[in-house]
This record gives C-alpha cells, structure tokens and sequence, in this order.
C-alpha cells in the first residue's frame, strides 16, 4: 500500500568539459483579484530555460506553464519541459500535471525523438484542453495525451495500442459523453463518443461523422439538436442526427472562441491593426441564429480564460481587467503594477497569474558527463525527515527512480521521465508522512540497468 509523502525534487545538469551555458530563469507569480493589494504577488513557481554549447554541440532546454485550474480545492499545473540539440539526441516534450499542495507530479505527455515520427501533426490545434466533468476534469494535453483527475486520483486514459488511434483533440461534451478527435494517420482524423465518467478507457464504438466541417476545435450545445461548433477556419451551427453532425448555417472564422454561456458566445475578435479583445454574439433561439457581434473589451495578446470558461482575463500595458461570462460583466479593471516582462497570463479565480522574467546566468562548468550508469549512497544516512540522492546518466535515458519498503510495496516515485545524460539530485522527503523508522530500498532504473541502494530511516 502506498504511502502518501511530500516528495520534493532537485535536479541539476552538469555539461561537458568547459562548456559554456546560459540560464534563464522565469517566475509564476499571482495575486488575488478580489482582495487586491497594491504590488503584492505570491511566487508559486521557478521555471528555467538553459542553452549553451557543449563539445561543440548546441542544445538547450525550456520550461513553461501550459495551464493552470483548481478542482475539489486542489489547485494544479500543467508545466511543459522542452528540450533540443545535438547533447541530446534529438528533441524532446514533457508535460506534467503538478498537485501544487503536495508537490506530486503526474507525466502526461513524454515524447522522446525515437516516439516523434508517429505524433499526429496533422490536427492544427497543439493546446492543452481542460473540461469539467461531474466529479473532475479531463486533462488533453498535445500530441496524443488524455487523463482524467477525480477527488484525489488520477487515471491514464489510454486508447489499446492496437486500436491504431491516438488522440488529437478533445472537443466537448454532448449530452452525458465527450467528443474526441482521432488520427489513425498524418492525415485523417475520426471523432467518437466516449463516457469518461465511469470508465477509464475508449471504446470507440460510436463514431460521429461531420459533414460540411473539417477539424473541429470546439462544440456548445444550444438548443434541440443543435450544437455551435467552430473548427480552424470557421464556425456555425450544426445539427446531430443519430451519428452524424451536419452544418446548417456557416459563419464567419473565429480567431479563438472562448465560451458559451447563458445563449452568448464570447469569443476573439479584431480591434483594427494587429489589435485583438473580447466580443460576443446573442443567439436567438426563436430566429436560430446568432445576432451582429457586440465587441465588449479591447485586450491585448497576454490573455487567458479559466478552465470552466467562465472568466476572461487581460493584461493591457499595466491595467489587468476581468470578464465574468456567467454576469455578462467587467467584474475587474485596475492599474497593479505587473511584474516586469511577463510573457504569459492565466486566471483561475480568484488568482491571476503571471509568468514573467526573473535573471539569466552565465555558467561555465568544468565538469564532465559521467561515463557509465551509477546510484551513490543517499545523504545523510540515517535520515530524517529527508534526505538526498543522487544518480548519473551517460546517455539521455527513461529514467525511474522509486523507494519501496522491505517487502516490495512501493512507498513514493521520485522520477518517472525522460532525462538528458548528466548528474541529477533527487530529495525524498517524509513531512506529514507515517512512515515508521527502518530500513528502505531505492531502485534506479535506466538504459536497461537497475540500481539499488539501502537507506534507513530513524525517528
């Protein structure tokens, strides 16, 4: 049985010899929009960008907030880790879903380059999708990647490997089922009606042909049988019958719809030159049409909306304003100050959030890549509450590093990802943990070789 822990983790890379690198570091801070303090922002998060040479090699590595929502009182993120060059073979995706409570992460996506000739590129939209379901969320995350998070757990939704299909998108719910998007290949895609809510995996027995629209991205119920949907290069209104979705009424291209909510839908618009905001279009359910666009709010490209699409964020030089979809509202509007050169926004009330540039730092190592596999002694032995350990990679590898009790029942995963070759600290930690005192086992397990090492714990 699993032992819930608090598990922290420290990795550090160290290059080869006299290699020159680069560290950008970024900051996810927030502030509390309802009770609003001039200048005061709470730092969640470090985010850091590395580039530089090595033996003549280019490479770097990135990291970025993907998304951020708060379900059941657990607030997560969704952080993107990225990685290109020569020191690595090739590029590289993560994507993990991080409970900020308990600092446990969950990989979503992880696509070394061996795995990158069958991602689907053919779908053009690449975000994260986040829906609400009865007792959760589900959690799309680019390429392929669907999870659903219920109270405090958490489920891989894998398509049957021989099924041929990987997902593409997830686009909405319809009745009590979910419209997802499948590529068999780079270049045909197939929609089928999931319940998500009671199991765990796709059957793809009910498949919904589209007739009059190509690449769905988003779908609203309105009325009877008739849904809006918008889709790369426009939008409209379609009507579902038995398994088939057919455009009754085309209207002109969205740049990005955000929400339906109370018969409006509220989407991006153009405010003139390379200016965008917020407007919304009424649908009258008497006439079945939307009426003339209503522009509501000129914004800027640092823009976001909560997960349950029921808030609209802006940041426009220094004035933050919020939108309420649900009052039909600006709920917020204030000049606050923002921290310098922030890069992107997210809002998940009552937080905004800003990932904004902190320092970069020039480092010259003189250390080199390790020559084989290893697992040192963790530090200090005996421990407590935590204690280090250490590990070296000669080559990128999938890398496990778990801790099990005496008799095999695994206690806490520390690593379970892709990593770059180099040498990496991981802190396990027992705060607010039953642990009793004894001995434990950590295993490494990396490029074919397991690893492991005794460690005891005194209270």
């Amino acid at each position: 049985m699993k032992t819930k822990l608090f598990v922290l983790f420290f990795c550090g890379l160290f290059s080869n010899l006299n290699a020159q690198l680069k560290e950008s570091y970024y900051l996810l801070s927030r502030m509390n929009y309802e009770f609003y303090e001039e200048n005061k922002f709470e730092v969640i998060r470090t985010l850091k960008a590395s580039e530089g040479n090595a033996s003549n090699h280019y490479y770097s590595s990135w990291s970025y907030t993907t998304g951020v929502f708060t379900g059941n009182k657990t607030t997560y993120h969704l952080i993107a880790d990225n990685w290109v060059g020569q020191i690595y073979p090739g590029d590289g995706l993560t994507i993990k879903l991080i409970n900020v409570s308990t600092g446990r992460e969950e990989r979503l996506t992880s696509y070394p380059p061996s795995q990158y000739d069958v991602v689907p590129t053919y779908y053009p939209s690449n975000e994260s999708r986040i829906l609400q379901t009865t007792n959760g969320f589900l959690i799309f995350s680019f390429p392929y990647s669907l999870a659903k998070v219920q109270k405090d757990s958490f489920f891989y939704i894998k398509p049957p490997q021989a099924s041929g299909k990987f997902y593409s998108h997830l686009i909405g719910r319809v009745f009590d089922k979910y419209l997802v998007a499948c590529d068999t290949t780079h270049t045909s895609t197939a929609y089928f009606l999931e319940d998500f809510e009671t199991i765990n995996e796709p059957t793809f027995n009910k498949k919904i042909n589209v007739v009059g629209a190509k690449l769905l991205d988003k779908i609203y119920y309105l009325q009877d049988s008739l849904y809006f949907i918008s889709t790369n290069s426009g939008s409209g209104i379609a009507r579902l019958t038995k398994d088939t979705f057919a455009v009754v009424h085309t209207m002109p291209a969205r740049r990005e719809t955000y929400s339906y909510r109370n018969s409006r839908l509220y989407f991006r618009t153009n405010y003139g030159d390379y200016l965008t905001g917020l407007a919304k279009q009424e649908y009258s359910k008497n006439l079945n049409t939307f009426l003339p666009e209503q522009k509501l709010l000129f914004g800027s490209h640092l823009s976001a909306i909560d997960a349950l699409e029921n808030y609209y964020a802006t940041l426009k030089a220094d004035t933050l304003m919020i939108y309420s979809f649900v009052k039909d509202s600006l709920i917020f509007k204030k000049k606050i100050q923002p921290p310098v050169d922030v890069r992107k926004i997210f809002i998940d009330p009552p937080y905004v959030y800003f990932e904004h540039f902190d320092k970069t730092v020039d480092i010259e190592s003189e250390q080199s890549l390790p020559d084989k596999y290893s697992l040192s002694q963790n530090y200090p032995n005996p421990f407590n509450p935590e204690t280090t350990i250490s590990y070296k990679l000669p080559v990128a590898s999938n890398v496990s590093l778990k801790v099990y009790d005496v008799l095999g029942r695994e206690i806490a995963t520390l690593v379970d990802e892709y990593r770059i070759a180099g040498s990496y600290n991981s802190q396990f930690s027992i705060s607010n943990s039953a642990l009793p005192s004894g001995i434990y086992i950590y295993r490494l397990l990396a490029g074919g070789i397991s690893i492991s090492n005794k460690m005891v714990l005194l209270k």
